[in-house]
C-alpha cells in the first residue's frame, strides 16, 4: 500500500520536473530562470531518491516480516513442535490438540 502511494507521488513529481523543462526550456536566455531550473531540478531529483529509499526499506521489512511468520522452520517430533529459528535457537511447543473427535451416538428408543 505504501509503495504503490509512494509510485504515485513518484509519477507526480517525475510529471512535475517534465514541465519546469519545458517551461523554463524557453526562457534559456535568461540566467535566472537556468539556475531556477536546476535548482528546482535538483530538488526533485533529491525528493525521488529519497522516495525510491523509503519504498526500498519498506519493502525489505515487509519481505523480512513475511519470512519470521511463514518461513519457519518445524519439525514434529513425538508431539512437540520445534521451530528452529534464523540464530540458531529453537523454541519446543507442546502440542496440545486433540487429534480426533470424539464420536457420539445417540440411541433412540421405541416406548
Amino acid at each position: 500500500m505504501v509503495n504503490i502511494f509512494i509510485v504515485g507521488i513518484s509519477i507526480g513529481l517525475e510529471r512535475c520536473l517534465f514541465e519546469i523543462n519545458k517551461t523554463f526550456n524557453r526562457q534559456m536566455s535568461n540566467k535566472i530562470f537556468t539556475f531556477l531550473k536546476n535548482i528546482f531540478n535538483l530538488i526533485i531529483i533529491i525528493i525521488l531518491l529519497i522516495l525510491v529509499i523509503i519504498s526500498v526499506t519498506v519493502l525489505i521489512i515487509v519481505q523480512k516480516d513475511l519470512s519470521n511468520d511463514y518461513l519457519d522452520l518445524s519439525i514434529v517430533y513425538d508431539g512437540c513442535n520445534i521451530n528452529i529459528k534464523e540464530d540458531g535457537l529453537y523454541d519446543i511447543v507442546l502440542d496440545m490438540t486433540i487429534k480426533s473427535k470424539p464420536i457420539y451416538s445417540i440411541k433412540l428408543s421405541d416406548k
